[in-house]
């Protein structure tokens, strides 16, 4: 899923930005609370996350990105 102006899926995204930050996947699951494979799926687009606001807040902070883009990506996921 493309964001609107953007050439970059959410998954291409957060891949760019994961290696950008230089954190291993293993590291932002832990860091997430979730499994490495959550985030694989993720970055290979066969699933896309849904969030909490404390998992938002620290995948913002370990890649370094703000809320209002990370969140620009959830809001186009949730549109019909």
């Amino acid at each position: 899923m493309t964001l609107p102006g953007s050439t970059m899926t959410f998954s291409e995204w957060l891949c760019f930005k994961r290696k950008r930050s230089q954190i291993r996947q293993k590291d932002l699951a832990s860091a997430l609370g979730l499994s490495k494979q959550t985030i694989s799926s993720w970055e290979t687009g066969e699933s896309f996350p849904k969030l909490t606001p404390l998992q938002m807040q620290i995948l913002c902070e370990k890649l370094d990105c703000s809320l209002s883009e990370l969140a620009s990506y959830q809001a186009v996921a949730e549109a019909p």
